[in-house]
């Protein structure tokens, strides 16, 4: 019998990124990669009005319901602008799950590593378990993940994203 464990859960979920109304300010380049971003711990640098929060939050609460999550908070959003950039693999930490709107995209850019992408190199099985996968999006879409995933986006062009932070309630 056949049984799969440890499951990382995904979600991917049409959402329309004007309807969050998120007002972002003092845009610079950040991490490594010199992404133009407006992350900030300062929650006066990215707002979302209550009309706006609401409707992510709803959006976000459609995919957590799988467990049974009647709660959380946006803890961190802010916006993301390609231009000719990348993002290196990283992690979202103090969170429970993270989010990736595609405001503006060409062809999907992120990809997200298996929790135990290493060891299966490592240990020679890459051909049988995926070590990394770049899932089908589109503009207009968003993707739920627990922050604990790790993950990159590829070298891209005239792209811009709304990331954020979630803690469940």
């Amino acid at each position: 019998m056949y049984q799969s464990v440890f499951s990382t859960p995904l979600w991917v979920k049409d959402i329309n990124p004007k309807k969050i109304n998120l007002v972002s300010k003092k845009f610079k380049k950040t991490w490594l990669s010199d992404t133009l971003s407006s992350f900030s711990q300062n929650k006066e640098d990215n707002v979302v009005d209550t009309v706006g929060g609401q409707y992510l939050k709803y959006k976000i609460l459609e995919c957590l319901q799988d467990f049974n999550i009647k709660d959380c908070a946006i803890t961190q959003i802010w916006r993301n602008i390609y231009k000719n950039d990348f993002q290196e693999r990283h992690m979202h930490v103090n969170s429970n799950f993270s989010f990736t709107i595609y405001e503006k995209l060409k062809k999907p850019q992120t990809i997200f590593y298996h929790p135990a992408h290493d060891l299966i190199y490592a240990t020679g099985i890459e051909k049988y378990m995926w070590p990394y996968l770049t899932p089908e999006v589109k503009q207009n879409q968003m993707i739920l993940f627990p922050s604990y995933l790790e993950h990159l986006v590829k070298r891209s062009q005239n792209s811009m994203t709304i990331s954020g932070n979630i803690k469940v309630r």
